[in-house]
């Protein structure tokens, strides 16, 4: 589990499959999600995935919640498989290099610890 904060936003709390290296959901809160008065205004969970050839995972169907006062809203997403296809080539290296800013909190529920970027 990986929070993200934000000021202008709230929190993102993002779950991930170690063993798979995917997301399996996704949530929005209006504050700390663990704080009192925090409400979860949007979910995306990944309830499919597809094995790729060379041993990666793609998430292949899933919903998407919003929360509003009142009423809920449902959306079901669904991808065609064989409509996917990703060259190594078009992918840098870049991509999958994190920087994080300045007095960013990090988390690590396994571990149980946290620590602040200096």
């Amino acid at each position: 589990m990986l929070d993200i904060r934000s000021g202008r936003i709230g929190c993102r709390r993002l779950y991930i499959d170690t063993e798979r290296g995917v997301m399996v959901r996704w949530e929005l809160y209006s504050g700390t999600p663990d704080s009192a008065g925090a409400k979860l205004l949007q979910c995306l969970e990944s309830t499919r995935f597809h094995q790729t050839e060379n041993g990666g995972w793609l998430p292949v169907e899933g919903r998407t919640t919003n929360y509003h006062d009142g009423y809920t809203q449902f959306k079901d997403i669904r991808v065609d498989v064989n409509s996917v296809s990703v060259d190594r080539a078009d992918i840098p290296d870049a991509l999958f290099h994190l920087e994080y800013p300045e007095h960013t909190i990090l988390s690590n529920t396994i571990r149980r610890d946290s620590r602040v970027r200096p």
